[in-house]
């Protein structure tokens, strides 16, 4: 049994070609066929990663527009619990990180700019630093760039030492019922981005401390644009209600001037009439028997021919009509013989 599984670990811990160091193991996660493999796999990680300070996930696939999956899990058998998942969200171009932190509640972690789901095929690097120490840093590398990453995430709780306790899972069926591929996926325990890379077919240069200090100034330049971005989003939303403002102060004004030229109007109105007025009252008072004094201000009696005529015109119709008398008055109001009607006679003028 111990020669089987010395066997086992010579078969999953590949040395890397053209100089690569000897400390460096390559974990074929399709390349596990059977329970034993699972079994060699996961001691080999439970026993490196206490001592290393990255690891790599290395994969190509392919997937078609918005869908995506599970890519790599490792799971407790008994209760399901995600010691590391990594999962492709091609509908919201995501990548999700999830793992069991030190207090036992799973911790997940956005890592954005991930577009696979495109029916393309894509490399993808997912670098786990800071093994050792208390905070994790993750990044992502999309197509052999540096997508997008996260800093200062709360520690990998260690795996059990019960080996047979986990089981790694990967997406190779459930990718493959949705038209999808995964044509590769490897775990390369330590080593660098180029060390990755050469995995995946990214022609990274450089060593480990190059590229973790590339990733940190990329991390940095990459804040501060998800900064920029948002304080250009809040600038857009104050102009934006800066304009419904505006809006509403022309329309209070033009109802305002619209006010003011009707008032305008109204009194244009008024002072024609007043005006008329006066001239009808000037007439008025220039017509004869009807004057203005001047001296006293006061009206003037009408004048002794004025009175005259008027006098003479009142008794003309006096005598044009001849009014009934109170006996007639009296009368009930009954329709008669004759020529009487409604209590008194018509009689013909004379």
């Amino acid at each position: 049994m111990g020669a089987m599984r010395v066997l086992l670990s010579l078969s999953i811990s590949l040395l890397l070609a053209d100089g690569q160091p000897a400390d460096v193991q390559v974990i074929d996660v399709l390349g596990l066929q059977d329970a034993k493999q699972n079994l060699v796999a996961v001691e080999t990680v439970a026993s490196t990663m206490g001592a290393l300070s990255d690891v790599y996930v290395a994969s190509t696939l392919r997937l078609p527009p918005k869908l995506g999956g599970v890519l790599l899990g490792l799971y407790g058998k008994q209760d399901n619990r995600k010691y590391l998942e990594v999962a492709v969200m091609g509908k919201i171009n995501k990548v999700l990180v999830r793992y069991v932190r030190a207090d036992g509640k799973v911790h997940t972690v956005n890592l954005q700019n991930a577009i696979l789901a495109d029916g393309r095929t894509h490399s993808v690097i997912l670098r786990l630093g800071g093994l050792r120490r208390t905070h994790l840093n993750l990044e992502l590398y999309v197509d052999c760039r540096l997508a997008d990453s996260s800093q200062g995430q709360p520690p990998l709780v260690p795996l059990p030492k019960e080996a047979e306790l986990v089981e790694i899972r990967h997406g190779l069926k459930s990718y493959a019922r949705v038209q999808g591929a995964v044509e590769s996926l490897k775990v390369a325990l330590g080593g660098s981005v180029a060390t990755a890379g050469a995995l995946a077919d990214c022609p990274f240069q450089g060593d480990s401390a190059h590229n973790t200090v590339s990733g940190e100034v990329n991390s940095i330049l990459g804040d501060h644009t998800k900064a920029l971005i948002g304080q250009l989003i809040i600038f857009n939303q104050i102009l934006g209600e800066l304009r419904l403002d505006i809006r509403e102060q022309v329309k209070e004004m033009s109802l305002i001037r619209n006010s003011i030229l009707e008032c305008q109007g109204a009194e244009r109105i008024g002072s024609q009439s007043g005006n008329a007025a006066q001239e009808a009252y000037r007439q008025i008072s220039d017509a004869p028997g009807d004057t203005e004094d001047r001296e006293d201000g006061r009206r003037s009696r009408p004048s002794p021919s004025a009175l005259e005529l008027s006098q003479e015109t009142t008794s003309r119709l006096y005598q044009r009509v001849e009014l009934p008398t109170a006996e007639e008055l009296m009368r009930p109001a009954r329709p008669e013989t004759g020529d009487d009607i409604r209590g008194f006679t018509l009689r013909p003028r004379r």
